[in-house]
């Protein structure tokens, strides 16, 4: 367990407190694990990348309704299932938006879960491209 504090300026004397739990191992994540646990939408050769398949595999006894909070929407689209099934699995997808095509980014996604807590995960994404089209270099 991680608990950062954050001192503000101009003289205040409180302190703001997040706890969060950084996960080393992310298949022993809970109440969802979410493989592959980074989105790599790299493009090192010819062939397009445009899109990425992830699946959330619930491991309560509960159905979870993913919920997405956070996303770089001018880069990704990003589609979830709208249940996941207790002990199964559902895949969500990511697809790169016109805008995404051209760039290599490192962003993050952030989905939450309606359990007890209000689980959440931010899923990194990363985009590389270092593949340049013969018909493109002078």
């Amino acid at each position: 367990m991680k608990r950062p504090r954050i001192y503000f300026n101009g003289g205040l004397t409180r302190t703001l407190s997040i706890t969060s739990t950084v996960t080393q191992h992310p298949d022993s994540t809970s109440p969802v694990v979410i493989n592959p646990y980074k989105l790599n939408l790299s493009e090192y050769t010819e062939v397009p990348v445009t899109e990425n398949v992830f699946e959330f595999r619930n491991v309560t006894a509960n159905p979870l309704h993913p919920v997405l909070i956070a996303a770089p929407d001018s880069l990704l689209e990003v589609l979830l299932p709208e249940i996941v099934p207790a002990h199964a699995t559902a895949q969500g997808r990511i697809l790169l938006t016109f805008a995404g095509i051209d760039t290599s980014f490192q962003k993050s996604i952030t989905v939450a879960f309606d359990d007890e807590e209000l689980t959440r995960f931010t899923i990194p994404v990363t985009r590389v491209i270092r593949y340049t089209p013969a018909s493109s270099q002078p």
